[in-house]
């Protein structure tokens, strides 16, 4: 949301209004910017308002210029709503047609406008529920590696995945798995050991199965088809190994 002064003061009204900076779904809504200062001002010998403004202010201003990223200042929007709520409160109280029209209109426009942010950010999953072939189409073009993760999962005799690539999700595996190189390149195992090492020694590990793909970051990591491991599932970017105990051949 940018830095410095001007963008400081701006931060109300991005965080309320502007659909592209908040986590790229919406602005919180109209509420807490147009009732919160109310309960606010009305409530101020109240202990909780005093701690609660404090907290959401010292927040604010650390995330501001540290790392602006929505989900690290959900504590500020929580605390935004608890005081628009109490503001609301008070222009209800207030017993005028006015007040309460207008207390009325701010909160339909809020929940006009978020239940709006929210089918944006989820129409393909709700259409997902009411059409089985859009389904099972969204599913195949959102799950990277399908054909290898379908495999595993039910394959009963999958009992330990070695991933070899640091890109793969293994979100999508319902096995236990090792990954010895993480997303950013940290090593996952001790003394730094890493894919190459875990993959000759699979056995010992009591790996049964390795999970090779072509992403972006590298090609097939086994190059040559090794006596140990038997290929049950390839295609153009993922194959799937079987770990062959040298001892115990089938």
């Amino acid at each position: 949301m940018g830095r410095g002064l001007k963008a400081f003061l701006l931060l109300p009204f991005h965080l309320t209004y502007h659909t592209s900076l908040f986590h790229g779904a919406g602005g919180i809504g109209l509420a807490p910017l147009a009732l919160g200062p109310i309960g606010i001002v009305r409530s101020w010998k109240n202990d909780f308002v005093g701690a609660g403004l404090l907290l959401a202010s010292c927040l604010t201003v650390l995330w501001f210029f540290t790392q602006q990223e929505s989900r690290f200042l959900i504590h500020v929007y929580v605390l935004g709503a608890v005081f628009a709520a109490a503001g609301l409160r008070v222009m209800w109280m207030e017993n005028q047609r006015l007040s309460r029209v207008l207390t009325m209109a701010v909160v339909a426009l809020s929940v006009c406008y978020g239940s709006l942010m929210i089918w944006r950010g989820w129409s393909d999953g709700f259409r997902a529920v009411v059409s089985p072939s859009f389904a099972k189409q969204r599913h195949a073009h959102g799950i990277p590696y399908l054909e290898s993760f379908q495999y595993l999962n039910s394959d009963p005799n999958v009992k330990l995945v070695l991933i070899l690539d640091r890109t793969v999700p293994p979100y999508y595996l319902d096995k236990h798995y090792i990954k010895p190189e993480g997303q950013w390149g940290e090593r996952t195992m001790p003394g730094a050991i890493d894919s190459q090492q875990v993959l000759q020694h699979a056995a010992l590990l009591n790996v049964t199965h390795v999970l090779d793909v072509r992403s972006a970051v590298s090609t097939f990591q086994i190059r040559e088809h090794p006596k140990n491991l038997q290929l049950v599932v390839q295609s153009a970017d993922q194959r799937v190994y079987r770990v062959i105990d040298e001892h115990n051949r089938d």
